[in-house]
């Protein structure tokens, strides 16, 4: 109840906040999704930080023992044609962010292809929300897109993703691109994949 969210909360989204009059809270974009006070929804700030436009371009990762690339507690960021291949746990983490793309890369071979997340190659998890993966090739991971508590108003497109496996059971074909590998996840867009 407490993986990849606040505690019994799995179903949630990061907002920025444009401006506050009085006790109303008005927001950039709009909620996705009914929070209810019945079922006692909250609004609660991280207490971080956030680093802002950052971004990563025509680069080659490999060998990360911790996955290879990790955008955490970002907003408005970017990786872009990113060559990202042979790392254990995620290829490409998105945790606690805020619009950040993924796009023009290559994210390929897991070298530990497991359940349990050893090796998955595009990860959305922390409430991450509104991100963009566009235009990429994802392969042979254990599974090539996942998103845990995550991905609210996420994108997913003009992907081709492919070659997901378990090592061990090479017969057994995953799961391509889902957002329900674990609960939470809601209003992502699979388009053109």
């Amino acid at each position: 109840a407490g993986w990849f969210s606040r505690q019994d909360r799995p179903t949630n989204e990061i907002k920025q906040i444009d401006h506050v009059t009085g006790n109303t809270v008005f927001f950039t974009t709009p909620f996705h999704i009914s929070y209810r006070a019945a079922q006692t929804a909250q609004l609660t700030s991280f207490g971080y930080t956030f680093v802002q436009n950052a971004g990563i371009e025509d680069l080659k990762v490999m060998g990360g023992d911790d996955g290879n690339i990790r955008f955490q507690w970002t907003a408005s960021s970017w990786a872009k044609n990113i060559d990202d291949t042979a790392w254990l746990n995620e290829g490409i983490s998105l945790a606690y962010t805020f619009r950040v793309e993924v796009r023009d890369s290559y994210v390929h071979d897991a070298v530990w292809p497991v359940p349990g997340g050893g090796g998955y190659a595009i990860s959305l998890s922390n409430a991450t929300s509104e991100a963009l993966v566009e235009n990429s090739i994802i392969m042979k991971a254990n599974k090539v897109m996942v998103a845990r508590s995550a991905g609210t108003a996420s994108v997913f497109g003009y992907n081709y993703a492919d070659d997901g496996f378990i090592l061990g059971s090479e017969g057994w074909i995953e799961v391509g691109l889902n957002a329900s590998h674990m609960v939470g996840p809601h209003h992502v867009l699979f388009e053109g994949n």
